[in-house]
């Protein structure tokens, strides 16, 4: 049984909270918010940058709130066999290719490392293969393509 639209949302945006959390947890864990303190002379007194680390958590925690309630109703969409269903199920595609597309851009292809290109190219051809599966699957019909 699918589950509600309300369900969808709420899990999807409770998801992406604990995400992040987690996300940050690590980055805490990793020292990436420490800092030395430049007011002792021995420079072994590390401080953690507390508001560093909750400004950008909470930033990320209402990308979250904004983001997943959407997702989840992309989510819950899928399922469908309509022209709803199909274009939800090309959301995570095209977030794919753009997410690529940004990075890319931002790095300069010029500056970037042939590996990163490499991975690059290979989401890209995968999130066109997928596009490419769903939109013939929905074309064939419900039952048609195994699914």
């Amino acid at each position: 049984m699918a589950p509600t639209r309300r369900v969808a949302w709420v899990g999807a945006t409770c998801t992406l909270l604990a995400a992040v959390l987690a996300y940050y947890a690590t980055d805490l864990a990793r020292g990436v918010y420490d800092t030395i303190d430049p007011a002792d002379p021995s420079l072994f007194a590390v401080t953690t940058r507390w508001t560093g680390a909750l400004s950008d958590l909470s930033y990320w925690w209402v990308a979250a709130l904004l983001v997943g309630p959407p997702l989840g109703l992309v989510g819950h969409a899928i399922h469908r066999t309509d022209r709803l269903g199909l274009l939800a199920e090309i959301v995570v595609p095209t977030i794919m290719v753009a997410n690529v597309l940004l990075v890319t851009a931002r790095m300069g292809l010029g500056q970037a490392q042939p590996a990163a290109l490499a991975a690059h190219a290979a989401i890209v051809v995968l999130a066109v293969l997928w596009a490419g599966w769903a939109v013939a699957r929905h074309a064939a019909g419900p039952g048609s393509v195994e699914e």
